[in-house]
C-alpha cells in the first residue's frame, strides 16, 4: 500500500476481520445514503480495500472522500456497542514486496503463481498476488509481487531465491 495521504488503515483488532462483511455493508449503505441525498454534490469513491496484517486498508478516491469515511467510520463506532474500530494513517503496515525476472512472455498472471507456490513448499506464498508486470526486457519479463512476512525467514534461507520452471529467480 502506497503511503500517501488517501490511503488510511481501519483497526480494533480481533473484530475488525471478524466482522468485516458487517462493516462494509454498513459503510456502503453510507455511500448510497450519501448519493441519494445529495445527488448532484461530491460522490465518495475508494479504489482499494484489503485486509494487511490486522489492518484493512482502504485508499480513498480523493480527500472528500477520505473525510467521508472518517465520519462514517466514527459514526458506526459510536453506534456498535463493543467495535471500536478507528482509522489511523501513520501506523499502515506494508507488506513487502519483491521482484523477480522470469522468461520472457509468462503474460498469464495465475499461471505464473500456479508454477511459483507448488515448486518451493516451504515457503508461504498462498497470499502472494502479482502486482504488475514491468516492461519487457531483452530475455526477460521482470514481475512486481506482493508478498507476505511470514515467508521472509523462508526465502532468507533459499538466498531470497525461489524456483520458477527450470530456474531460481
Amino acid at each position: 500500500v502506497a503511503r500517501d495521504c488517501l490511503a488510511v488503515a481501519m483497526v480494533d483488532g480481533h473484530l475488525l476481520a471478524e466482522k468485516w462483511h458487517e462493516i462494509e455493508a454498513k459503510l456502503a449503505d453510507m455511500v448510497t445514503d450519501r448519493l441519494v441525498a445529495m445527488p448532484d454534490g461530491p460522490i465518495p469513491s475508494f479504489d482499494f480495500s484489503a485486509m494487511v496484517i490486522e489492518h484493512r486498508v482502504i485508499r480513498c478516491g480523493n480527500g472528500f472522500s477520505r473525510s467521508f469515511l472518517e465520519e462514517s467510520v466514527a459514526m458506526i463506532s459510536r453506534k456498535w456497542n463493543g467495535l471500536g474500530i478507528r482509522l489511523v494513517h501513520e501506523e499502515i503496515p506494508r507488506r513487502p514486496r519483491a521482484r523477480f525476472c522470469l522468461p520472457k512472455g509468462q503474460s498469464d498472471h495465475n499461471r505464473v503463481l500456479q508454477c511459483l507456490r507448488p515448486q518451493d513448499p516451504d515457503v508461504h506464498t498462498e497470499a502472494w498476488a502479482i502486482l504488475k508486470a514491468e516492461k519487457e526486457m531483452r530475455t526477460s519479463q521482470p514481475f512486481v509481487l506482493l508478498i507476505n512476512h511470514k515467508c521472509l525467514e523462508q526465502l532468507g534461507k533459499n538466498e531470497h531465491k525461489i524456483r520458477y520452471g527450470i530456474r531460481k529467480v
